[in-house]
């Protein structure tokens, strides 16, 4: 099992993905009651303060695992 563990956190990309698959349902609870703010006149496509915060978080992550 320790093994499987190390496997993965030498793997940036498949922790990343891991990382969304577990923060995507609780990111989509919580913007279940928030504000959607849309890009012009599309009402079909929005996004949430949380999500723009998760995107920024993902960037950070993925710039500091490139270094």
């Amino acid at each position: 099992m320790f093994e499987l563990l190390l496997w993965i956190s030498n793997n940036p990309i498949l922790t990343l993905i891991i990382a969304t698959s577990i923060l995507l349902p609780i990111m989509e609870k919580i913007d279940k009651n928030s504000k959607i703010y849309y890009f012009g006149n599309n009402k079909k496509h929005g996004i949430t303060k949380s999500a723009i915060v998760l995107i920024l978080l993902f960037i950070v992550i993925i710039i500091i695992l490139n270094q």
